[in-house]
């Protein structure tokens, strides 16, 4: 049985499943936590968090955003990220699918009391 190169390439393709792309915005480190990490598309007063990370996700595959919006939490997480602001989400065109689920957002550290910080900020914990 030959495998030609192409399809080899193909199946790897299929399996990765989630790319990602993390950006880091600082060189201190944090260890990851198992906490829900709060996911908005607010952004906050730069007093108030210190930014970890850029982050941008997509499923490779057709699906919701909801997915990607919680990969964007899982990758904060492990970062030692409390929050994500400025979370975008959309659909396009990968190499698998027309419409792709999409999300960004900068994974960031607060300075402070969560439950004050984030008091009125619409969004979702995840």
């Amino acid at each position: 049985m030959r495998i030609y190169p192409l399809a080899l390439v193909a199946l790897f393709l299929l399996m990765a499943g989630c790319a990602s792309g993390t950006h880091r915005l600082t060189a201190a480190t944090y260890a990851g936590h198992t906490n829900p990490v709060f996911i908005t598309k607010a952004t906050l007063p730069s007093e108030s968090f210190e930014p970890i990370a850029d982050l941008e996700l997509s499923k490779g595959w057709y699906g919701s955003t909801d997915n990607t919006q919680q990969a964007l939490a899982d990758r904060a997480r492990e970062l030692g990220a409390d929050a994500v602001l400025s979370m975008k989400s959309w659909h396009a065109p990968s190499a698998w699918s027309w419409a792709s689920p999409y999300a960004s957002g900068k994974a960031v550290r607060l300075r402070g009391d969560p439950k004050q910080i984030l008091n009125g900020v619409g969004g979702d914990w995840r």
